[in-house]
C-alpha cells in the first residue's frame, strides 16, 4: 500500500493529470526536453512544468522542482498537451528535416557541416525576432519556379513532405 501522504505524479507531456487521479495526492512533473544518455543536461536551465490536485502534492512537486531548476511553471493538462504538440514540431519534426537534409547532401557527396552555420542562425533568429518573422525561402517568397525545380529534383517519396511544408508556409503567409 502507498503511504497516504505519498505523492504520485507522472512525467508525460501528453497525458492528463487524471491518469493518476486514483491516488489521493497526485500531479504531473513534466520537463519539456529530449534526453539522451550521451548528453548531459543542466537542469537549472530547464523549465519544469507542474500540475497538482491539492496542497500536499503542490508542496512536494514545487520542492522537487525548485531543487532542480529555477524555471518552475504551472500548466494545466490542456496547456501541457499543447506544449507537447509544439515540442513535437520543434524537436521531432525539425530533427526529421535535418535527417532529410543529411540524406540529400549525402546522396550528392556534400559535407553536411556546410549547413551548420545556417542551422545555428535559423535558431538564433527564431529566438531573437520570432519564428514567424524569421521565415525565409521559396515558399515564403512564393517562388513557384524554385519550388518546381526542388520538387523535380527530389525523390518521389520526399515530394509529399516538401509540398506539405511548402503549402503550410504559403498558407501561413497568405501566398
Amino acid at each position: 500500500t502507498i503511504n497516504s501522504n505519498a505523492i504520485v505524479a507522472h512525467t508525460s507531456g501528453s497525458v492528463a493529470m487524471q491518469a493518476v487521479s486514483n491516488h489521493v495526492n497526485h500531479g504531473v512533473f513534466y520537463i519539456p526536453q529530449s534526453f539522451s544518455k550521451s548528453r548531459e543536461m543542466n537542469f537549472e536551465e530547464l523549465p519544469i512544468c507542474v500540475e497538482f490536485n491539492n496542497s500536499i502534492a503542490q508542496e512536494g512537486l514545487e520542492k522537487l522542482g525548485n531543487q532542480l531548476s529555477s524555471k518552475l511553471t504551472y500548466l494545466n493538462s490542456q496547456q501541457r498537451g499543447r506544449l507537447h504538440i509544439a515540442a513535437v514540431y520543434m524537436n521531432n519534426f525539425v530533427n526529421h528535416c535535418y535527417t532529410k537534409a543529411d540524406e540529400i547532401l549525402n546522396e550528392a557527396n556534400i559535407d553536411a557541416s556546410l549547413l551548420y552555420p545556417l542551422m545555428n542562425e535559423t535558431l538564433a533568429k527564431a529566438q531573437e525576432i520570432s519564428p514567424y518573422e524569421a521565415q525565409t525561402g521559396p515558399a515564403r517568397r512564393n517562388d513557384v519556379q524554385t519550388i518546381a525545380r526542388h520538387l523535380e529534383a527530389l525523390k518521389s517519396n520526399d515530394r509529399n513532405m516538401y509540398d506539405a511544408i511548402t503549402q503550410s508556409i504559403k498558407n501561413t503567409y497568405g501566398n
